[in-house]
């Protein structure tokens, strides 16, 4: 089924279920998987009277969170594809190149270093038993996957603590939480109501939780800017931006404004991250191509000119 046919079809069952006399987000809800967000967005519209002009919101809110994530897609890709590169290249030197250097290495008859000699057998063993390391790869992979199940507020804690990464991880999650909240206040939501929407957009369980616990505070009489002071403590002008917004009665403003800093904090980071990444791969790359030539070809050429050969070779 095309993707024509299935739009026509949600079309054709939400007017059904409207001429039925159910609401336009009632309709969506029973056949969309929407998240809070959205259906708070319809029905804000749908209470307001401005319907089209919020569809039309949600459309660019959807275009400019497509846009930041292909950003974060972009910046990832590099770095995947050298690794990708790397790795495919020591596999086919494993699999093919070393057998052939060994034969030919055993056809000279002469003993070789003994350095090149655990270099060849460390490279045998790998290409022998290459399910060993591949094992235990997946076992180690499958039980950082239970451990992420049973603790998972845990394992989110720790990736907050991690040295730069863990400041992208925050910024990456604040710069969602901001946007999407000021997203909701501009279209005159309640503040609670839209902290607690614009929460469940957070994937991190512990920033979720911190966001959740300045929400309950707002029913104690707490302002914005203390209720949620653990997320912004290490940016106090931010805490100021966000006192200022609630003063002047512009907290949607102000929250587009952190949202817009963090993003931007987010790509300065990232493009930080790049410039280290690139010349620790290529390092990593020559350190091979290195050892390679010291360990193997050096010593093959060596004994070809002790034996004679080199004027055949």
């Amino acid at each position: 089924m095309n993707t024509q046919v299935r739009i026509k079809k949600v079309i054709y069952f939400v007017l059904e279920k409207i001429n039925s006399g159910l609401s336009f987000s009632d309709a969506l809800s029973r056949i969309l998987p929407l998240d809070r967000f959205f259906l708070a967005m319809i029905k804000a519209g749908e209470a307001s009277g401005n319907l089209p002009e919020q569809i039309a919101r949600i459309g660019d809110h959807l275009e400019k969170r497509q846009l930041y994530r292909q950003k974060l897609n972009k910046a990832s890709l590099y770095p995947i594809v050298v690794f990708s590169v790397t790795l495919f290249a020591s596999v086919i030197f494993i699999a093919f190149a070393v057998p052939m250097l060994t034969n030919f290495a055993s056809t000279l008859q002469v003993p070789l270093p003994v350095s090149t000699q655990r270099f060849i057998g460390v490279m045998e063993w790998t290409r022998r038993f290459y399910y060993i390391p591949v094992s235990v790869g997946i076992f180690i992979w499958l039980l950082s996957v239970w451990f992420y199940q049973r603790f998972p507020f845990l394992v989110d804690y720790w990736k907050c603590s991690v040295p730069f990464y863990g400041k992208m991880v925050v910024e990456r999650e604040l710069a969602l939480f901001s946007q999407q909240l000021s997203f909701l206040l501009s279209s005159h939501l309640a503040l609670q109501e839209s902290i607690n929407i614009a929460a469940s957009s957070i994937q991190n369980r512990f920033l979720r939780e911190q966001i959740e616990i300045g929400s309950i505070r707002l029913n104690y009489g707490e302002s914005v800017s203390v209720a949620l002071q653990p997320l912004f403590s290490k940016h106090p002008f931010l805490l100021t931006a966000l006192k200022t917004g609630e003063e002047s009665n512009r907290l949607a403003d102000n929250f587009a404004y952190l949202s817009k800093h963090y993003q931007q904090s987010l790509q300065n980071h990232q493009d930080k991250m790049l410039v280290l990444i690139e010349p620790i791969m290529l390092l990593t790359i020559g350190l091979f191509v290195f050892l390679v030539i010291i360990q193997f070809y050096l010593p093959i050429f060596q004994l070809l000119n002790q034996v004679d050969f080199i004027n055949t070779w």
